[in-house]
Order: C-alpha cells, then sequence, then structure tokens
C-alpha cells in the first residue's frame, strides 16, 4: 500500500481556508438583484440621460417608441427588447405625451413628443 503524498495535508488546508474565505465574503456583501426594483424608474432615468445630451431642435421632435428604446439603449430586463408596457409609463413620467399622427404616409402612427416645460 502507498502512502498519499505529504501535499495532501496542506491541500485539505487550502481548501478550508477558502472556504472560510469564500464564507467570510458572502456574509459581507449584501445581495444585489440582477434586475432594478423598479425598471420603470431605471428606464425613466436612461430616457432622460438621454434627451439631455441632445440639442434643443431634436428635443422637440416627435419619436416613435422603437426610436426611443434604440437611441437611448434600452435594455430588457430578460431580453433584448424592453417591454413596451414598461417603457410607456416610463415615457410618461419622463415628460412625454402621446400623439397619433394621421397622415396617410405615417399609417397612424403613436409618436412620442418631449414637453419641456410642463405647468
Amino acid at each position: 500500500m502507498v502512502q498519499p503524498p505529504a501535499s495532501s495535508a496542506y491541500l485539505r488546508d487550502h481548501i478550508n481556508q477558502l472556504i472560510q474565505e469564500a464564507t467570510t465574503l458572502e456574509r459581507n456583501e449584501p445581495k444585489k438583484p440582477s434586475f432594478p426594483e423598479n425598471p420603470v424608474e431605471a428606464y425613466t432615468q436612461q430616457i432622460l440621460d438621454w434627451l439631455s445630451s441632445l440639442p434643443e431642435s431634436q428635443q422637440k421632435q416627435a419619436y416613435t417608441m422603437n426610436t426611443i428604446i434604440k437611441l437611448s439603449n434600452l435594455k430588457g430586463i430578460y431580453i433584448d427588447s424592453p417591454s413596451p408596457q414598461k417603457i410607456a409609463p416610463a415615457l410618461r413620467k419622463a415628460g412625454f405625451r402621446q400623439i397619433r399622427s394621421w397622415k396617410k404616409i405615417d399609417r397612424n402612427i403613436r409618436l412620442w413628443v418631449w414637453e419641456s416645460n410642463k405647468p
């Protein structure tokens, strides 16, 4: 019968030390959710950040929801594109209002216009 190498005791001590370090790190770090608690708030902040980077002439322009999602780099919680159900309240909270274009070329599309001075 062959004796195990002497390094196995060192390995055991090293493994125990790593386990101890891991448990202390888990206790010290608060667990963060993988997604924000309120995605509407996060989307609103991202939209306002994007809007503040635009010149005034572009701020007054009407945008579709898909255009706003692409230009402000909004990402969904579980998939790449965010839910319109979460984006619409975020747009309203950011100061946008919804209008509809009745032009024949626009095909009755919904547009969002930012109102800079809300009463």
